[in-house]
């Protein structure tokens, strides 16, 4: 084992070791022959001699055995043993050291007024000071996207202290997989030597469960050094939805805040909600440890516009999660095109109830545009103005617009589809065919229909849905199941269908395990099956009233990524899609610390898009000097507000018996100084020494009383 290597500072003495004869060689020339008297007199003497003589023979040899033992301490004194630190040998020079110091914001978390990138930023000062010359050093900043102080590794020692010095914690995410490729491209910069790379973090599970170290090679010493010891306790907001997901001025609306409670009991935690220019409102709610919870507040906006809400819970030990923000813009109107054959204003037909549920009232502004058309009237006009397009009982398709909707859909449009109608299966069937030829090579559908199933006049004479997937996006309002009961809704005709895609994600089963919803991305964009039809004669979906909510949290997951791009977390970009303008209109982004920042503009879409937002906050949109154009939110990862941590000796097994280690304060871990500083040995074979030479003293004197 490396603890065990020990060197001898002064091995000049070595031969000073023979002393170690010198007691035994006096013992030796000492010893007096034993001379037998047989006078009378000496009887009872020699009893006496006769009882004590083995006691005296054994504390004879002890007295030997530590004057022998006092000799050797005395002269490993001189020797100076020392035990090599493993990462500080002597013999080895022109190391390779990067350091990955984790910059995000769980590393923020404030314990006793010292944070824990203020730990980690104090140890990796250690680990510098004790570089060579010889030595070649680099410092990675690992946040969303890693970073390195110095472009080349150095040996500049100096200059890689004064960047940790004044590195500051982020509010980003780890992205420990990049970090680690970047620490290995590093070490691959530095020539030859011995490769150390030290890995200083808090180790949250969220960011390091997945961490792969098979790219760092073999021969390289990995140490994992903790800046964190503990539990650390957490509360947050991590989430702000509304329902319905596309509000109208004037909509009764609900506002769901869902906050995190990190810690070991149940703990009440108040939420303060803002929304637009109303009062605040508070509610409170139990929520069991480490598990989320949520509260909802009753919210309107009274005229078209674009309002801010706001969520907070008390500040804590990690403030920075603490509040979240939601842009609610009521101007722009999500436009959908709802392609059919049937009358979309006359009722029963499916169409009809699919526009009511998306666009209940189309006059007023904002919410969801529905523009029914036959698929012989879409245009490529359309299809680059569409947010969505919803296909429900299409009759007649013209040759060349499917193919014109596969195309959409694979450059980042949505396609959502009704399974009903008496080409649907054939439609299906063409388009899979076209997304395995296409573009998206190797793609498809995330099943095909493959005959209808009517279930009315058997058993019940309907199914129900018995499996849904509501960590989805696209069902997560509906996790909380006072929001609706979605295994009410009664189905009495649907598709059986092949199997589900591996590469899909299903949302809905039916009882017999039939697939009722699946999404799948195809290309850019997204494609959602639906295995239903929404008339009252196939099944009662559309007298529930879950079909709206549930109509537009699907749409809303789907459409253009919206689902994704809408949670813009700092460290990463931002967009957001404002009206049209000029070419020579001058568009650019203003920060919540007021800062001014570039943006790239598409003047024909009107997306907008911040290349990197910093900081959590509402970003502002200005165009053509200072009118606000849009508003964007970002705000902190969830994940970084579970600051549970993975146990680092799990990422030390995956090393398979390579070179690594573990430092931090755990009862099991060592010291930094205990791989990088050498320990000498001798003061404590001087303290042996004197141990040994005051029990030589009691012998002596015990041994003393007791001669006859």
């Amino acid at each position: 084992m490396a603890f065990l290597n020990m060197v001898l500072l002064n091995a000049a003495y070595s031969p000073w070791l023979f002393a170690v004869s010198l007691p035994i060689a006096i013992h030796l020339l000492t010893r007096q022959a034993v001379q037998v008297y047989s006078l009378p007199t000496f009887r009872f003497l020699q009893q006496s001699v006769a009882r004590q003589s083995k006691i005296f023979r054994i504390r004879h040899l002890l007295l030997l055995a530590l004057r022998a033992l006092l000799v050797a301490l005395l002269v490993t004194v001189f020797l100076k043993p020392a035990r090599i630190a493993p990462l500080n040998n002597a013999s080895v020079s022109g190391r390779r050291v990067v350091i990955v110091i984790d910059t995000s914001l769980s590393m923020g978390y404030n314990r006793g007024g010292v944070t824990s990138l203020q730990k980690a930023k104090a140890l990796a000062d250690r680990i510098l000071l004790g570089l060579d010359i010889s030595d070649r050093a680099n410092v990675i900043l690992a946040g969303a996207v890693p970073s390195v102080a110095l472009s080349q590794p150095s040996g500049d020692a100096a200059a890689l202290r004064l960047a940790v010095k004044n590195l500051m914690h982020t509010q980003e995410k780890c992205d420990v997989p990049s970090a680690i490729a970047l620490a290995v491209d590093q070490l691959s910069k530095s020539g030859h030597g011995r490769a150390e790379l030290y890995l200083l973090s808090d180790f949250q599970r969220t960011s390091w469960a997945d961490a792969k170290l098979d790219s760092v090679p073999g021969n390289t010493q990995v140490i994992f050094v903790g800046a964190e010891e503990g539990e650390r306790e957490n509360t947050a907001v991590t989430a702000i939805r509304l329902r319905p997901s596309a509000p109208r001025a004037g909509d009764e609306i609900t506002a769901l805040v869902e906050m995190w409670n990190g810690g070991p009991s149940p703990r009440s935690i108040p939420a303060t909600l803002w929304a637009g220019d109303a009062p605040p409102q508070k509610q409170t709610a139990v929520v069991p440890p480490f598990s989320s919870g949520t509260v909802s507040f009753p919210v309107s906006f009274p005229q078209p516009g674009r309002y801010i809400c706001a969520a907070a819970v008390p500040d804590d030990a990690l403030q920075a999660d603490n509040k979240r923000w939601l842009v609610v813009d009521l101007q722009r109107s999500l436009t959908v095109y709802l392609l059919t054959d049937e009358n979309a204003s006359a009722s029963p037909n499916g169409s009809y109830f699919v526009s009511r549920a998306l666009n209940p009232a189309p006059g007023q502004p904002g919410g969801i545009r529905v523009i029914p058309k036959r698929a012989s009237e879409l245009t490529d006009a359309d299809l680059r103005a569409a947010d969505a397009v919803v296909l429900a009982n299409v009759v007649t398709m013209p040759a060349d617009r499917l193919p014109a909707i596969l195309r959409y859909v694979q450059r980042g449009g949505a396609l959502i589809v009704f399974l009903y109608g008496e080409r649907a299966r054939a439609q299906m069937e063409a388009m899979n065919r076209l997304a395995g030829k296409g573009e998206g090579k190797g793609e498809g559908l995330p099943f095909i229909p493959t005959q209808i199933l009517d279930v009315r006049g058997h058993g019940k004479g309907y199914v129900t849905l018995s499996e849904a997937r509501y960590e989805s996006r696209l069902l997560r309002v509906f996790k909380d199941p006072s929001s609706a009961d979605l295994g009410a809704i009664k189905f009495s005709r649907f598709f059986q269908t092949t199997e589900v895609d591996g590469r899909a994600e299903t949302l809905l089963k039916f009882e017999d395990g039939t697939p009722a919803a699946a999404r799948r991305p195809l290309g850019l964009g997204n494609v959602l099956l639906l295995n239903f039809a929404p008339t009252p004669r196939d099944s009662d979906l559309v007298k529930q009233e879950v079909f709206p909510p549930l109509l537009h949290e699907m749409l809303k997951g789907i459409v253009s990524g919206e689902g994704e791009r809408r949670e813009f977390s700092p460290g990463g970009p931002a967009s957001v899609t404002i009206a049209p303008m000029p070419a020579a209109e001058r568009v650019e982004a203003v920060a919540p610390n007021s800062r001014r920042l570039p943006v790239t503009v598409d003047r024909v879409g009107g997306g907008v898009v911040i290349e990197r937002a910093a900081t959590a906050g509402v970003y502002t949109i200005l165009a053509g000097g200072n009118r606000e154009a849009g508003l964007v939110a970002v705000n902190i990862h969830p994940d970084e507000s579970d600051l549970r941590a993975i146990n680092p000796r799990e990422l030390q097994s995956r090393r398979e018996g390579r070179p690594s280690y573990l430092v931090g304060t755990g009862e099991n871990e060592v010291q930094l100084e205990d791989l990088t500083r050498n320990r000498s040995l001798w003061p404590y074979a001087l303290v042996g020494a004197f141990i040994v030479l005051i029990l030589e003293q009691l012998v002596s004197t015990v041994g003393a009383q007791s001669r006859p």
